[in-house]
């Protein structure tokens, strides 16, 4: 039977009258997300407060594991003068007689004889005074004196790998709350990480490179200062820089370190022969020359008897002829460099070689005073840049260098990587010119 088509009509009307008696019921926000947003807001507060004491818990742990984060300390050392040593004079033990027609008092000439039998019986115990003193000076120096060891991976023939032990002798330039900073030869570190140093029989402890320069031969390393134990840190002191314009020839000195070849040997002599002009790259050095007979890989320092560093022994500088005996680089050249090393900073490279023209010089050959340079080093700045052999160099960056110690502190105080002007005055047919060149430093 067929559907009826009014029951269908009053179907559908009536699921509309339904749909539109249905009502949307705004929905409100639920009491609880006040509490919540409270709740959230304190464990933020608990967490931020766990985080900070951790912090606090574990910062010294973190710093003794990947180092302090405070920058190191940086020190400062006073500058020597190229002064003259005062000249002493000592009045004779006993004065001589008058010269005169009369004969000589018989009192007097007994008291003469006696007076020189008295200074000869006395010889033996000056000379035990004498090297006592040089003992107690030793004592003092050996507490900022050290043994620096590195060791060196090889190959044999056989392709086999071995390892060996070289040491320096090394000094203690400054003890800061973070450092104690070492001065060495720079053949015994260059590559190394670490090296480890040995403050004679009292302690030891391991250094990493602060920096170093292949120029002079030098380096600074430093040894935390908080690796060390209390008695070691009360125990070790820093080296004293002389003077070394002071020292001259004649002057009494202490070879410590390694001068005989062998570490800790000692030797006593005097300076025998200095030679103020020797031409470095970008310098102008002292050598002196001491009558202590070395070793042929003779390494350390060289001590007044007041207990001062007044060189460091190298045989990079002076004479080759002179091997045999132990020859010092002036220490007062070096604290400009030094300084800087100790402080992690690189010294800037020129690269000439040169000399000072003085006023004399300049009006008898009629040549600009200024560093008249004798060579240019190949593929240093200087020559990379277009300076020659024979050119007059008068500034840097508008700085007057009358001298290679000028030339040598400016060095010392700009940046290892700058951009500088140089100007030097250039011979030609028609005389000295002047010209201006850009120069690219570059760490030495």
């Amino acid at each position: 039977m067929a559907d009826n088509p009014g029951d269908k009509s009053k179907d559908e009307k009536k699921e509309k009258r339904e749909f539109i008696r249905e009502t949307i019921v705004k929905r409100e926000p639920p009491r609880r997300w006040g509490r919540l947003a409270l709740f959230t807001l304190g464990m933020g507060l608990v967490f931020g407060l766990a985080a900070s004491l951790t912090f606090v818990v574990s910062r010294p742990f973190w710093e003794e594991r990947f180092g302090e984060t405070e920058p190191p300390e940086s020190i400062t050392l006073n500058r020597d003068d190229l002064t003259t040593a005062p000249v002493t004079t000592e009045a004779p033990a006993t004065q001589a007689p008058a010269e005169s027609g009369t004969a000589v008092d018989r009192e007097e000439l007994e008291r003469m004889v006696q007076a020189a039998v008295d200074r000869s019986r006395n010889g033996i115990e000056d000379v035990k005074g004498i090297y006592t003193a040089v003992g107690n000076t030793m004592v003092e120096a050996n507490k900022g004196l050290v043994t620096v060891t590195a060791e060196f991976t090889d190959k044999d023939w056989f392709d086999n790998e071995f390892s060996s032990d070289q040491q320096s002798s090394g000094i203690i330039v400054a003890i800061t709350s973070q450092e104690v900073l070492i001065l060495t030869d720079s053949a015994i570190v260059s590559g190394q990480e670490s090296v480890h140093i040995s403050f004679g029989n009292h302690g030891e402890g391991d250094a990493y490179l602060k920096q170093i320069d292949e120029t002079t031969g030098v380096a600074v390393v430093a040894v935390p200062a908080d690796s060390l134990e209390d008695d070691l840190r009360a125990y070790i002191q820093p080296a004293a820089l002389g003077n070394s314009y002071l020292t001259t020839q004649g002057s009494p000195v202490i070879a410590m370190g390694s001068p005989m070849g062998a570490m800790k040997s000692v030797g006593f002599g005097i300076i025998s022969y200095i030679n103020n002009n020797v031409q470095g790259e970008d310098s102008q050095l002292r050598v002196m020359y001491t009558d202590i007979v070395g070793g042929s890989s003779s390494s350390g320092f060289l001590y007044n008897l007041d207990g001062e560093v007044v060189g460091w022994i190298t045989g990079k500088y002076g004479s080759t002829d002179k091997t045999n005996v132990i020859r010092a680089l002036s220490v007062s050249d070096m604290k400009g460099v030094i300084e800087r090393l100790s402080n992690g900073a690189q010294i800037a490279c020129l690269g000439i070689k040169g000399q000072s023209v003085s006023a004399t010089v300049s009006e008898e050959r009629g040549i600009p005073m200024g560093i008249y340079i004798t060579k240019c080093v190949t593929d240093k700045p200087a020559y990379l840049a277009g300076l020659q052999s024979g050119d007059i160099l008068t500034a840097v960056d508008g700085t007057a260098v009358a001298a290679m110690k000028d030339l040598q502190t400016l060095l010392e105080t700009l940046p290892a990587d700058a951009q500088v002007e140089v100007t030097i005055q250039r011979g030609g047919r028609e005389g000295y010119a002047e010209k201006v060149f850009a120069v690219q430093l570059v760490p030495r």
